[in-house]
Order: structure tokens, then C-alpha cells, then sequence
């Protein structure tokens, strides 16, 4: 037709500007997946000597007729090494334990949680092929005496 080099065009400038917006959503995932540490505004009660960044706990602190402080924290995320369960953390205050798996070890991780998706195909792909459980438990006694093999009903033998 007349406007089919247009059309195309027009379709080819349309999927350029979706990519470009997808690069850049990409690129700020990225980054975001990068973040492991944020400055954040948090309260310190001088009482209890802990750090929250929690309006309740705050307003808690407060009735109980504490002296609450406001600063400022650096706020971190860290995962047991056991579980994987994560914490928020503000200046470095590791928990004792993990509350899921009493476990002791900590490793940080960004503040963000990757966002996990379906996995592709390839992705599926083994580097070294698909490996067998027990190599030596491959059947070998093919027609030795106590060995007998049943073949599959074939549905179009009769054919």
C-alpha cells in the first residue's frame, strides 16, 4: 500500500522508544539493587539506649516519659548466613541472634530484595549436561539371568 513504509516507521520509532524506557527502568534497578546502606532519620532514646526509626516506638518512648532524640542513622539490611531471614539495621546494631534459627552470622545484603523472575530456559541449562545420580548404577546385566526388561506396548504395532 500507499503508507506501508510510514506505517513501518512509525512501528520501528515506537519499539525504539519502549526499549529505550525499558533500558532505563532496567538501569535504575540496578542501582537500586546496588544501595546497601541509606541515610535515614531515626529517634534514640536516651532511656532504653536504642535506635528506631519507628513514629510508634517513638510516641511509646515518649508516654512511658522518656528522653527521645531525633538523628540521623545509616539504615542497613543484613540476612543470616543459616536461613536467609533479613533484619533492617540502624548503625550497625546487629541483633545477637537470628530470631528464626538462633543463628550467628550475619552477611549484608542490598537494602532492596532482587526481584526474582520466572526462570527462562536458559537458565535451566546445566554447564556439564545433565548428570546422572549414580554413574555406576546403570544397568548392565541386560540379558544375563535374572534380568528381565519389559519393552513398552507399542499402540500402532499392529499397523
Amino acid at each position: 500500500s500507499r503508507f506501508e513504509s510510514a506505517a513501518e516507521l512509525e512501528h520501528a520509532a515506537k519499539r525504539m522508544r519502549r526499549l529505550n524506557e525499558l533500558e532505563q527502568m532496567d538501569a535504575a534497578q540496578e542501582q537500586m539493587e546496588e544501595l546497601k546502606k541509606m541515610k535515614v532519620r531515626a529517634y534514640r532514646c536516651k532511656t532504653c539506649y536504642t535506635t528506631f526509626d519507628s513514629e510508634r516506638q517513638r510516641l511509646r518512648c515518649q508516654e512511658d516519659g522518656h528522653v527521645v532524640v531525633q538523628v540521623e542513622a545509616t539504615k542497613t539490611r543484613w540476612e543470616c548466613a543459616s536461613c536467609r531471614f533479613s533484619e533492617e539495621v540502624l548503625d550497625r546494631q546487629l541483633p545477637s541472634c537470628c530470631r528464626r534459627c538462633r543463628g550467628e552470622t550475619w552477611k549484608q545484603v542490598p537494602l532492596r530484595k532482587l526481584r526474582r523472575s520466572a526462570p527462562m530456559e536458559k537458565d535451566m541449562l546445566l554447564p556439564r549436561g545433565e548428570e546422572l545420580p549414580f554413574l555406576n548404577s546403570i544397568p548392565e546385566m541386560a540379558g544375563r539371568r535374572g534380568w528381565t526388561q519389559k519393552e513398552a506396548v507399542d499402540d500402532y504395532e499392529g499397523l
